[in-house]
This record gives C-alpha cells, structure tokens and sequence, in this order.
C-alpha cells in the first residue's frame, strides 16, 4: 500500500483526500476531526501556489476553500482554477464566514459547486459532500464508495492511472512484481510495460489512449524490468479518463499440461509450499490464485465446480491462518 508524507502527517493514498484552502487554524481542525471520522484524509494549504501544485499532482477529491482567500479574490482564484476542476471532475466548495447573498449567486453562476457555513453543521455538511461525490461516482472509479475495498481486497493484480500515471498497485500486483514496482508510480503506463511487443498490440493501445475505446485487451505484454514477467493486460476508462489495469500472469506461465504454474512462480515460496500441510489440489488453487485468475476460471481449469474452488480457499486461509487470499499468498 503506497503512503507518503504530507506537512508531517502520514498519508494513505487510497483515502479519498479533501483539500482545505486558506482556512483558519481553528476550521482546520475542525474540519480534519470530521473528515477522518469518514476515513479521508485531509489536507491543507494557505498559499496559493501550493494549492495549485496540490491540484495537479495529488488525487484531490474534494475542495473547501475560504471564500475571504487572496484578500477577498477568491472568485478569481476559483476561476484560475476552473480548466483543472473541469478536467479532473472535482466539488469545489466555499466555507462562508459571513453571508452575502449576492457575493454567493456570482460564484454559483461562475460554477462553484456549494458553500459550506460557519458554525458548522456536519449533517448538511455531510449531505453536500455525499450529494456530490454521488453526482461524480458513475463518471470516477476512485469516487466509487466501494473502491478502497474492490481495490485492496482484490484477488488479481490491479494498477490505477491518474492523468497518465501510474497512481496505485495492489498489494498483489507488488508481490508479483517485488521491489521493481516501486519504481512504477508515476510513470506512464508504456515505461512499465512493452506495449509495443507487437503491431496489433500497440495499435490496440493507441486507440485507448485516444479514447476511440473505453476498454483495451493485450496479451503477454512484458514487465520492462523483468524480462522473464508477462502480464494479460484489461484496460476500462471512466469518464474522467482514468483507468483500472487488471494484470493476469499470461499463459506463459502456466504449464501446458496441468494448468499449474510453473517453477517461474517466484512470488510463492515453492519449498515452503511443499512443507505446508496443504492437500495437492490446495496447493493447485492456491497457485492458480496467485497468478491472478478468478475462481471461474481457475474451476475450469481443474474442471471442477466454482463451489468446490470457493470451499478450498476457504481451506487454505484456515490451514495458513489468513483472513483473506491475498494474505494467504503472502503467507507462502
């Protein structure tokens, strides 16, 4: 899991983060006590420059900024702002200390998506900002209320793309990959791959990029820093041009007669494998499940029922005493 160090505060960046602009010391607080109740993380700035930096590098989901910001020009400050929060889909919201009806409508028609005011009310608070990751949650995957867990907990290896950059791995996808993956995060998607290991593929590629498709499907794309690492690669856009990259062990890895993979399987440990207490078809589904494949079609492989694969996983967390596959994998 990717963390990083903010004004000395220890982040997690599959938090949905809000950022607070020019706010008193006291509504910091405040507001940073509130929000963490909702597990987001917060952060905040008092100078301009910051802001916009913050805006363009980090996954900002949400803004507040003092409408008394810049010396009372905040609207301008809004509106330098504006291409970006179009560009990333971001609520941009005003914390009004005192109310002036008419300073209120000229931010409303240049686009600002509501005002929060003092004191604090945290229902209406928590009504607004619902209301608007709600109208943004079909267009962004990481505004998805499910997307920490589909994320994390996933059993295949998975990256996210944040403005052509890779933004976060799963913990899987790091197993498989090992300390080589560090150097992954924010780079483009073609300097963790070859995506040009073949015309079709490339071509493939170029047409997602370009958005002429919102889904992209390549096969046996080598790792750049592995020469001996294969990835199936599923690319699916959202509509803020984000996107999730499902990675499977290609079918290189997998040996031609049994399905089972094969010795390449560093990620697991084969001698303690064999130790463990694990019955031949545990251990079968255990490798079939670190290669990133899902239970339907690991069940096609051994040719036996998905019910019966789901029951040997279950098996193989209580033998290794994990509470999850993921954990399970990394236990071996």
């Amino acid at each position: 899991m990717n963390h990083q160090i903010y004004d000395g505060v220890y982040m997690n960046q599959f938090r949905t983060s809000v950022l607070l602009i020019g706010l008193h010391k006291d509504h910091i607080s405040i507001l940073t006590d509130y929000f963490e109740t909702k597990s987001y993380r917060v952060l905040s700035t008092s100078d301009e420059n910051a802001a916009v930096n913050l805006i363009s590098q980090e996954i900002v989901h949400l803004i507040i900024c003092n409408q008394d910001f810049c010396n009372g020009n905040s609207c301008e400050f809004f509106m330098k702002l504006r291409p970006s929060l179009i560009e990333k889909n971001l609520p941009f919201f005003f914390l009004v200390n005192e109310f002036n009806k008419d300073d209120m409508l000229i931010a409303l028609e240049i686009g600002v998506s509501n005002f929060i005011f003092t004191p604090f009310n945290f229902d209406s608070i928590s009504r607004k900002v619902d209301n608007e990751f709600a109208k943004r949650s079909t267009l962004n995957f990481s505004l998805n209320s499910d997307f920490d867990a589909y994320f994390n907990e996933n059993t295949i290896p998975l990256l996210f793309v944040h403005k052509d950059k890779v933004t976060l791995m799963n913990q899987l996808f790091v197993d498989l990959v090992g300390e080589k993956s560090k150097h992954f995060y924010n780079k483009a998607i073609f300097e963790v791959f070859d995506l040009n290991n073949t015309e079709n593929s490339s071509l493939r590629f170029k047409r997602f990029e370009s958005s002429l498709t919102k889904f992209c499907n390549l096969k046996a794309i080598k790792v750049k820093t592995d020469s001996n690492l294969f990835f199936d690669l599923f690319m699916l856009r959202d509509d803020s041009k984000d996107y999730i990259i499902q990675a499977t062990l290609s079918g290189d890895y997998l040996n031609n007669d049994n399905g089972i993979l094969n010795s390449k399987s560093s990620y697991i440990d084969q001698s303690k494998l064999m130790h463990s207490n694990l019955t031949k078809r545990e251990r079968q589904v255990l490798k079939l499940s670190a290669s990133g494949l899902p239970i339907k079609i690991i069940a096609q492989e051994l040719k036996l029922s998905a019910r019966t694969i789901e029951k040997h996983r279950s098996n193989i967390m209580e033998k290794v005493g994990a509470k999850n596959m993921i954990e399970a994998i990394r236990n071996l």
